[in-house]
């Protein structure tokens, strides 16, 4: 019998003699081990939901759904800018957030931890114009495809290692590129419709300083209808619609992985994960199943495109208003993101009316909404990246090229930024690469 206390203190040994940091170590340690976090069952669930549930958490639930649901109008914005048609739109909104929901229960339930369950805006961005580009069908057989391989890194415990190769900076830089033209729109706003937008963005502003427990683009919704109404804009086509998830068959082509299944494996563990999982570490959760979160955020993804879902993940935003002391006592935060989770399936067969609604709505309305919804992304994906203190210039190839809009061979501007910013940090800051620094490190240590 192999005496597996004595081998990992003996590993542990030589690393510490490496001279690596602690987080090589913890990859180090874990690298090529098969582990999956076991959560705590499903077991006395509905007995512990009624045992935890509190006024806190419940308010953290109304929080996330009023911060969580207006985000479907950049998916909205997003498939009309790649030329969706409404019906599609439909669809696709009406499955994310329905499949989100399930998955929103399921999973604090069984671990009993925070994790709430939503989708990436800036894969929804890719996948709009993947669509347009290839077909439904084959974005969705790529988003299959990157369900599986991320679901992959979960199981077989390669999520450390995967994570080391990946530069952090360079992905954030694609996003932001991609973005970025939201962004613009919303400055072009004030060009085009100064009064809206002054009122909306004004409204956005005061709300974030002096009220920041209101969501700021809820209130600048509000009150952009209300300048639509008293402006005679007129809302006679919108239709009340109730609207469910329809079974999709996906197609595979390499093209379409390319276009959106490689952006979205590396947005998935590059961005979203991560950021999921220091928020929840942060917020004292140390048993975080780390491993869990990539095979689940995989499977949902997988699963949810036969239904037309672009993709499934954990919220990292949402992560930190449940998992903060704000949601009442640690042990009983779980129950909101649960709640949340129920948010989401009781809206999700209703969305098709917020369509029909958008529809009817001026360009510039969409225009400054988007925009404001995504500008802490936007802060985010490229202050990290154009900020950050590695793979500097990889980082800033990687944005121009995705801001560009280009396309070559007829793929999309994502796939080279990636590539591109990829190899150019490669030439140019291989010191910036962990997994060539360590090796550099740990051969110095060993000669």
């Amino acid at each position: 019998m192999i005496n597996t206390s004595y081998e990992n203190k003996s590993k542990n040994k030589r690393l510490n003699e490496s001279g690596l940091t602690s987080y090589d170590k913890d990859i180090a340690m874990n690298r090529g081990e098969k582990v999956l976090e076991k959560g705590i069952g499903f077991k006395n669930v509905f007995k512990d939901f009624k045992r935890d549930i509190n006024s806190k958490n419940i308010t953290a639930a109304l929080a996330g759904g009023a911060f969580g649901l207006p985000a479907g109008i950049v998916m909205i914005s997003a498939g009309t800018a790649a030329g969706l048609s409404s019906e599609l739109i439909i669809l696709w909104v009406t499955s994310v957030y329905l499949i989100g929901g399930i998955f929103g229960i399921l999973i604090p339930a069984y671990y009993r931890i925070p994790i709430p369950i939503a989708s990436s805006l800036a894969a929804a961005v890719l996948f709009a114009t993947a669509v347009s580009q290839v077909g439904l069908a084959e974005s969705l057989g790529a988003t299959i495809i990157a369900g599986i391989i991320v679901f992959l890194a979960g199981t077989t415990g390669s999520m450390g290692k995967i994570i080391e190769l990946i530069p952090t900076p360079i992905v954030m830089a694609m996003v932001g590129g991609v973005f970025l033209s939201f962004g613009l729109d919303l400055v072009s706003s004030l060009e085009s419709a100064l009064l809206p937008a002054i009122l909306m963005i004004g409204t956005f502003i005061i709300v974030t300083r002096f009220a920041p427990v209101v969501p700021p683009v809820l209130a600048s919704i509000i009150v952009g209808v209300v300048y639509l109404l008293v402006s005679d804009v007129s809302f006679a086509g919108v239709e009340f619609s109730v609207e469910y998830p329809e079974l999709v068959l996906p197609a595979f082509s390499f093209e379409s992985f390319l276009i959106y299944g490689l952006p979205l494996i590396l947005i998935l563990i590059g961005m979203e994960n991560p950021t999921a999982i220091a928020l929840l570490k942060n917020e004292g959760f140390k048993d975080t199943p780390v491993n869990g979160i990539s095979a689940i955020n995989g499977f949902a993804t997988a699963f949810g495109a036969f239904f037309g879902a672009y993709n499934t993940c954990t919220a990292g935003p949402m992560v930190g208003l449940f998992g903060s002391s704000e949601a009442g006592p640690k042990e009983k935060r779980w129950v909101g993101a649960i709640l949340f989770g129920v948010i989401f399936i009781v809206a999700a067969p209703f969305y098709g009316s917020l369509v029909s609604l958008f529809e009817e709505m001026p360009g510039f309305f969409v225009a400054i909404i988007a925009g404001l919804a995504l500008l802490k992304v936007l802060i985010t994906t490229i202050g990290g990246s154009l900020g950050a203190e590695t793979h500097k210039i990889g980082a800033m190839f990687a944005f121009l090229i995705a801001a560009s809009e280009i396309t070559i061979l007829g793929i999309d501007s994502a796939f080279w930024a990636l590539i591109i910013g990829f190899a150019i940090s490669l030439l140019i800051e291989p010191q910036d690469f962990k997994f060539i620094g360590n090796k550099k490190q740990y051969n110095k240590h060993s000669a």
